[in-house]
């Protein structure tokens, strides 16, 4: 028999022994009596500090501090977790503004439920309910502990581990549109997953993969890397989602702040340091390194104190900062493998979700070709979140009359079916470093893939080379057409602080819809810059905002 919450509030776990209580007007005691948070009348769950630390919502879901689906609650009071696995029964629950609502846990905190209910299973052996109820008597309430917003905490030396700080009033606008929240998750987290499923084997040739094919998520190899931890692909997808949730739109100037953070620092790397960047990249950040330091020094502005990478608006137009880094001649895949944050933050609008993407490669890719294979994408990824069809996202009629500029030919080449006609390797399909073959791989992955992230994400692996980053822009695009839960739970499970990166999807499609229901509608320099090539926009049509 599981645990259980009586009609007197008390919790007891498996083996029947009493771990807490809940009060009727909502405080939650644990064994030893002392208050370990509340849940107020409309289901916000706060800790002991009084941050807030989930929601259980008026359909029996519960979320974590990030709003991020955990648990469910049955109608019977029957409570499951996340992977739908039975938890525990509450019978006759006592509070009258919450019935059959008293579950609720979170990861890596010390939320209201951390030591109640979360523990309360069948099967539990009798040295874990110990520990347990010693780990309760023994809590002690965290001190100084300064909650920050979603925006403040992308400030922070390393974000994701400041994430058991958040707490986002924004982030609870997130119920208004499920199937879409899923597929911009699946699309981030999707990146994540590729990236890091081809970690270990990055740069094999395709020779060596025929006999040691990729069968699951693994670690070593290249990087050393713990299972599930991920490389420069994510990293500067974070950096760029991370600069749309804090500017409000696109501001490249910031962007390549963080690309230099990501270089310098280690910001948003899993290891706390850069390693496996592309020579493009790298050429194209001490570009950025070096035109700050001739602004500094011609303008006065100081670099010891940070003050050059916060410059604001007004200051970039008057230095006349040139953000295009690029080299002319640079198509290689580093635009493509980070791209999703753009079309995730602009699901509002396909004009702008297209026009972005090209700005944002020339950042530190210069090559039409790569701003071109960006725009594609973009929109692909843009129809995928918006619920149509794998044969609407790949029939190439769906692309006529859709970019302005018109498509470089060899990314036309693409657009029409390239990858449709060929088996694989043997055909041609190659996942190297050059942003056109990473396009034409990922597309035959995700072509070939039967509607199976799994089956798709191993074949781009496969193929050996850039191994990491053909999967992570197959992710892309296949976790926004099939949606989060359709990534392999053993994955999403192992991603290294997977819901920091779930948490970034949620702000992207928080912090986008902003920007579009905005009076203003234009947030600080979303315009790329006052001296980046500019494409004239045309008029958008109705469909072409959906918020």
């Amino acid at each position: 028999m599981p645990g259980s919450i009586n009609s007197d509030g008390s919790v007891y776990n498996a083996s029947g022994v009493r771990v807490g209580q809940i009060n009727s007007d909502g405080t939650v005691y644990n064994a030893t009596y002392t208050n370990v948070g509340n849940i107020e009348r409309d289901g916000t769950v706060r800790n002991s500090i009084g941050m807030i630390a989930g929601k259980v919502e008026d359909d029996g879901t519960v979320r974590d501090s990030g709003f991020i689906t955990i648990g469910k609650v049955d109608d019977d009071g029957t409570v499951y977790d996340s992977n739908f696995l039975r938890v525990c029964q509450i019978y006759n629950a006592p509070s009258p503004f919450l019935p059959n609502k008293q579950d609720f846990h979170k990861e890596k905190s010390d939320c209201v439920w951390n030591f109640i209910v979360k523990r309360i299973s069948t099967g539990l052996s009798q040295s874990f309910v110990s520990s347990v109820q010693n780990m309760m008597s023994t809590y002690t309430q965290p001190k100084n502990i300064k909650p920050v917003s979603l925006t403040e905490l992308l400030d922070e030396k390393q974000p994701y581990e400041e994430i058991d700080r958040l707490q986002d009033e924004d982030l609870s606008e997130l119920n208004d549109d499920d199937a879409m929240r899923s597929r911009i998750q699946g699309s981030l987290l999707g990146l994540a997953v590729g990236d890091a499923l081809g970690a270990a084997v990055e740069f094999r040739p395709y020779s060596y993969m025929k006999s040691n094919r990729v069968t699951d998520m693994q670690g070593g190899g290249t990087w050393g890397l713990e299972a599930g931890k991920w490389t420069d692909d994510t990293s500067m997808a974070l950096c760029l989602a991370a600069s749309f949730i804090i500017k409000g739109g696109f501001n490249a100037y910031d962007q390549l702040v963080r690309y230099k953070w990501w270089y310098t620092k280690g910001y948003m790397s899993s290891t706390g340091k850069c390693f496996d960047i592309g020579q493009a990249t790298r050429d194209a950040i001490r570009t950025f390194e070096k035109r700050q330091r001739q602004c500094a020094k011609n303008s006065g502005i100081s670099l010891s104190d940070g003050s050059m990478d916060r410059l604001n608006q007004t200051q970039l137009s008057e230095i006349k900062f040139d953000v295009n880094c690029g080299d002319s001649k640079a198509a290689g895949n580093g635009p493509l493998m980070r791209l999703a944050p753009v079309p995730l933050f602009y699901h509002c609008s396909e004009v702008d979700a297209i026009q972005k993407a090209g700005f944002s490669a020339t950042l530190t890719h210069g090559d039409k070709r790569a701003s071109d294979a960006c725009r594609f994408y973009s929109a692909l990824i843009w129809k995928a979140i918006h619920g149509h069809s794998k044969d609407e996202l790949l029939d190439p009629s769906s692309y006529q009359n859709k970019f302005s500029p018109p498509l470089d030919a060899d990314v036309m080449r693409i657009v029409k079916g390239s990858y449709k006609e060929k088996k694989g390797y043997e055909d041609g399909i190659r996942g190297t470093g050059f942003i056109l073959n990473s396009l034409e791989a990922a597309l035959w992955a995700f072509y070939n893939d039967g509607c199976s992230f799994e089956k798709g994400a191993l074949a781009a692996v496969n193929l050996g080379d850039d191994t990491d980053t053909t999967a992570a822009i197959y992710g892309q695009l296949a976790g926004a057409a099939y949606g989060i839960d359709k990534i392999p739970e053993r994955w999403r499970e192992q991603i290294f602080e997977r819901k920091f990166i779930i948490t970034l999807a949620n702000g992207l499609f928080i912090h986008g819809k902003k920007l579009f229901s905005s009076p203003k509608r234009k947030s600080q320099f979303d315009i790329h810059s006052d001296n980046a090539d500019q494409t004239k926009r045309r008029p958008k049509t109705p469909n072409e905002s959906d918020c």
